[in-house]
């Protein structure tokens, strides 16, 4: 699939980085619970794609990795040929950057999909998804900082600045 661009920001949302819209793959499977068309629903979802950074007053082009690991529960109507479905999943997303290091945020998602069925065992699945990812990271930003992690630093907040303080 396609997936469109977007921006994450840094632990403190010191600095933000914009990134590309990129080709994305990955698997979603579901379960059946025989209840009101209800199934279970699990998705990993990976992209490559880019972003630029601000260093020496110049744009750096940068790689990133985006990968999705989300469950949760999703109702689908309609005939054997052809399904509507809407689904809330809730995981979460690792940000990983060879300038950055790698970052793993709480997501969730809601989406909308069709499956349609030429036949009773071959069908096609067209899926539109929204998704939030959270601000902040799994407190990794104190777990750094005490091993001096250059991923805190990246990602939470900017080098400190000196200060000049004249005695008296």
């Amino acid at each position: 699939g396609y997936r469109v661009g977007g921006h994450f920001n840094g632990i403190i949302d010191a600095v933000e980085y914009p990134f590309d819209g990129a080709k994305s793959w990955g698997g979603l499977v579901d379960f059946n619970l025989n209840r009101d068309n209800y199934k279970v629903e699990l998705l990993w979802s990976h992209q490559e794609t880019g972003f630029e950074r601000l260093i020496n007053r110049e744009l750096e082009p940068n790689r990133l990795q985006i990968d999705h690991f989300q469950g949760g529960i999703m109702q689908e109507v309609g005939t054997e040929r052809a399904r509507f479905a809407v689904s809330a999943l809730f995981g979460g997303t690792r940000f990983a950057s060879p300038a950055l290091g790698s970052d793993l945020r709480f997501s969730g998602s809601v989406g909308g999909s069709v499956k349609v069925f030429p036949s009773p065992r071959v069908g096609l699945r067209l899926d539109a998804r929204a998704r939030r990812i959270g601000r902040k990271a799994f407190q990794e930003r104190d777990r750094a900082r005490r091993r001096g992690d250059h991923l805190a630093r990246s990602f939470a907040e900017p080098e400190p600045e000196l200060q000049h303080v004249e005695g008296k």
